[in-house]
């Protein structure tokens, strides 16, 4: 059986499924809440598709980010990297969500190893946030933010399990930290059924639900399988903009690089709040 640490906020651990199948717009069917699939029972809502990046109109691309061909190229394969790509236009993250989308990490010539990997982020500091530094995944540092780290290099000094790894971390609506020691650490996976960096792409299914009690259900797919599972309020957890904020990747190299990329990208809510 595959190895979950989940920290959670007020519930005890409990084993969630993420969503295993994604339209456009779908309503599934079920009156009663299913623990194993969060989205039965719910309508979910396209705001936006990007089937692949060769227009990145609605996108804003901080730092070293950038259109490649028809990718997103968030983090370049060179020394000393960090970037960040959101939707220009904050979306609804307080009432639910699903989004998929495609990350594509390869190792490059000229490193050692791969480094330092991505996140997809939640955060309601500003359209142009980035990392505070290199050598890290592109998030740390940036405030009232949480961010979902798929980290392709060992740190043993913030507690890094290996160097294939998802973590789900934020401190809140302070400055975020990537280090895995402490509460800005909400949940880590060291067993992947999957090699993030191994060049070759693949599907991240990332879904939220918030319940009566306040406390939703955040789970994390890579390539149809559940990786992980934690119960968060992202409503209380950040300081949104009512049930808005950024949402985007950031990506980041130091000594080490690798090509961190993302090839497609499709985000929907629960219900019927509006495109943007």
């Amino acid at each position: 059986m595959t190895l979950l640490i989940v920290k959670l906020r007020s519930l005890p651990k409990i084993w969630l499924f993420a969503l295993t199948a994604f339209l456009s717009a779908i309503t599934t069917t079920g009156a009663a809440q299913n623990l194993a699939n969060p989205m039965v029972g719910k309508t979910l809502t396209t705001v936006f598709t990007y089937p692949n990046f060769s227009d990145i109109a609605g996108l804003t691309l901080n730092g070293n980010a950038e259109k490649a061909g028809s990718v997103l190229l968030v983090g370049p394969a060179t020394f000393d990297q960090i970037g960040s790509a959101y939707y220009t236009t904050q979306v609804n993250v307080g009432q639910g969500f699903a989004t998929t989308f495609t990350l594509n990490m390869k190792p490059a010539s000229g490193s050692s190893t791969t480094a330092d990997g991505m996140s997809f982020i939640i955060q309601n500091s500003s359209v142009n946030a980035l990392g505070t530094s290199t050598g890290q995944p592109g998030y740390d540092g940036i405030p009232d933010s949480l961010a979902v780290e798929f980290d392709t290099f060992y740190n043993p000094q913030i507690f890094d399990p290996n160097n294939n790894h998802v973590g789900i971390q934020s401190c809140g609506t302070a400055p975020n930290s990537f280090d895995h020691q402490g509460t800005c650490d909400l949940g880590l996976q060291p067993t992947l059924p999957v090699t993030l960096a191994d060049g070759n792409p693949h599907k991240v299914q990332i879904s939220y639900l918030p319940h009566t009690n306040g406390v939703g259900t955040f789970s994390i797919e890579i390539d149809s399988q559940h990786v992980l599972s934690i119960g968060v309020n992202l409503a209380t957890l950040l300081s949104l903009n009512g049930n808005d904020a950024w949402v985007g990747f950031t990506a980041g190299s130091g000594a080490d690089f690798e090509y961190g990329t993302v090839r497609n990208w499709t985000f929907a809510t629960v219900g019927s709040a509006p495109a943007k």
